[in-house]
């Protein structure tokens, strides 16, 4: 602050200037109606960077806000991208084990119809095969002795005790009492039972005679038998 010093009286004389008691006092300087240029940019510039820095703490909040929500969006982006990827997984899966199941029944349907193709083939060969073996068999007739005995013992062993009175047979196939009687010696000894040889009756003829009727168990006709039966076999394929 400038002082400005004023004197209280002044008293002019002739040719001398007296100066009296005078009292000083201190005046303050007005301020200036201006402020320099130079201080009014410093104002403004300090103003705007505040301003700037205002406007920066919010720009970095908002990117930080910014930041969060892109975070969580990814987040959420990789969370559906593995759900969705394990659904798709599962229903591959699943797709892939339908058609693995679906090819297999497939295969096996397959193999089930060459088996069966194959087993009809075989089972018309075997029965071609039984058929041929049955009429070599029944038909031989230099084997029809012992396979007359055979069929009469089989039977008489599911009829009841006493129930058979006779057997009768071809005398084709027995013609010499002898062999008749060695032949059924086993099944006539200590019973009823007797053993015939009948000239009249065809080869392989065999009749248990009964005390209720008659049962036919010759070798025709059991060959007759089997042949019905393999035929119906055969056509039921």
């Amino acid at each position: 602050m400038s002082l400005l010093l004023k004197a209280a009286q002044v008293t002019l004389g002739s040719g001398r200037k007296t100066l009296g008691r005078t009292t000083l006092v201190a005046v303050a300087a007005e301020p200036s109606e201006h402020v320099p240029v130079h201080v009014q940019h410093a104002f403004q510039t300090d103003a705007q960077i505040d301003e700037l820095r205002r406007e920066l703490a919010e720009l970095a909040q908002t990117h930080a806000e910014q930041i969060r929500d892109f975070e969580e969006r990814e987040r959420a982006a990789y969370q559906q991208g593995i759900e969705e990827g394990i659904e798709k997984g599962v229903a591959r899966v699943k797709l892939d084990h339908v058609q693995r199941i679906e090819a297999l029944v497939a295969g096996i349907d397959a193999a089930l119809a060459a088996l069966r193709d194959r087993l009809q083939a075989v089972e018309s060969l075997a029965l071609d095969v039984a058929q041929a073996a049955l009429r070599k068999t029944l038909g031989d007739t230099t084997a029809c002795a012992a396979l007359v005995v055979q069929t009469a013992r089989h039977h008489l062993a599911q009829i009841a005790a006493g129930s058979a009175i006779g057997v009768r047979v071809s005398a084709k196939d027995f013609p010499d009492a002898d062999a008749l009687r060695d032949a059924f010696a086993t099944l006539t000894r200590d019973t009823a039972l007797t053993a015939d040889a009948d000239p009249q009756l065809a080869a392989g003829t065999c009749l248990i005679d009964l005390t209720l009727g008659r049962l036919d168990v010759s070798l025709p006709r059991q060959l007759s038998h089997f042949n019905r039966t393999l035929d119906e076999l055969r056509a039921d394929d």
